[in-house]
């Protein structure tokens, strides 16, 4: 099977381009590359069944041509980043994603894919007020009033458009706080996600007490890396979830306070940290948890990995890093 990775030097498609070149699997990355995300393929990157195009996907002509022959497209690239970038990129955001989707979307129907993948995301439940949320739950509740996760909302708008038109079979995997190696803390804090934020503040900047945006009960299903990306692999690859959205995430909940104890205590820090709370981000999410029956009924898909072996594994390669 030819595989295309929109996004595949990324965080999580450079985990996903390695978990699909280990199951034997032809695979093309397409994405805009610095030097961080070269590193991330760094394992894989003379592998005979991969090939890589360094390009501009809201700048390139030739799309088709690099889409042409291959069967399946994982869509993961997308301007992202932490709670603070969201804040003020907002427009940014909502414009450069829906010209990637649109792009992605018809350079997928012109050369003829069979069936796309969407990476969608637990922001779309930001307004859920019933936990455990099920992915029918958005049908039900208001859009998201953030602008990254109302542009994710949009994004699946597509995936039915394009059903409904072209007849572009898809697959919307809604991804929930995915954590490990390769989603290095941003230069600023706020500007990565909560988990590399919070190593970087307590490995990095030895804080004690560690600031806390909000009260700290806040809570999050934060999910192995290598857990989302099997997740991913499966839902391209069962019949079962075609035309379906599927969250991709573990059910355990774990405060920002139990985050900063459990990084505190894997890094082998005496004692335990003291925590210092300031006033929370505007429209912050007090509590996410999905509802994973139908990854569990449709793919018998469960994690296999705990936040603990996250954190460890996360705090080894950083160290090297």
């Amino acid at each position: 099977m030819q595989t295309l990775i929109t996004g595949g030097a990324g965080f999580i498609g450079s985990h996903l381009t390695e978990l699909l070149l280990s199951a034997g699997l032809e695979v093309t990355v397409v994405d805009c590359m610095n030097r961080e995300s070269l590193a991330n393929l760094a394992e894989v990157e003379d592998h005979e069944r991969l090939t890589v195009h360094n390009v501009d996907l809201l700048h390139t002509d030739n799309l088709r041509s690099i889409f042409a022959g291959h069967n399946s497209v994982y869509h993961l690239a997308a301007r992202v980043g932490g709670v603070g970038f969201l804040r003020e990129h907002p427009a940014t955001i909502m414009a450069e994603n829906d010209e990637l989707n649109r792009r992605v979307f018809e350079a997928s129907v012109n050369a003829d894919v069979d069936r796309l993948l969407y990476a969608s995301s637990s922001m779309l439940y930001a307004e859920a007020s019933e936990f455990p949320t099920h992915e029918t739950a958005v049908e039900e509740i208001p859009p998201p009033r953030g602008s990254y996760g109302f542009q994710k909302l949009n994004g699946e708008y597509y995936c039915d458009a394009f059903y409904r038109e072209y007849g572009l079979e898809y697959v919307s995997a809604r991804i929930f706080n995915a954590v490990g190696p390769r989603d290095w803390p941003g230069e600023l804090v706020g500007y990565g996600h909560v988990v590399p934020d919070m190593i970087k503040k307590i490995v990095d900047l030895g804080q004690d007490p560690v600031t806390v945006k909000g009260s700290g009960n806040q809570t999050r299903c934060f999910t192995d890396v290598r857990d989302t990306v099997r997740g991913l692999q499966q839902c391209m690859e069962s019949a079962e979830t075609a035309n379906q959205a599927v969250n991709i995430s573990t059910t355990h909940e774990n405060s920002i306070i139990e985050l900063i104890e459990l990084i505190w205590e894997v890094a082998g820090l005496p004692g335990s940290p003291s925590i210092e709370t300031q006033s929370g981000f505007e429209k912050d999410v007090e509590r996410r948890v999905p509802d994973t029956s139908r990854a569990r009924r449709l793919l018998s898909w469960k994690p296999e990995f705990s936040l603990r072996d996250s954190i460890k594994w996360y705090l080894q390669e950083y160290k090297s890093e």
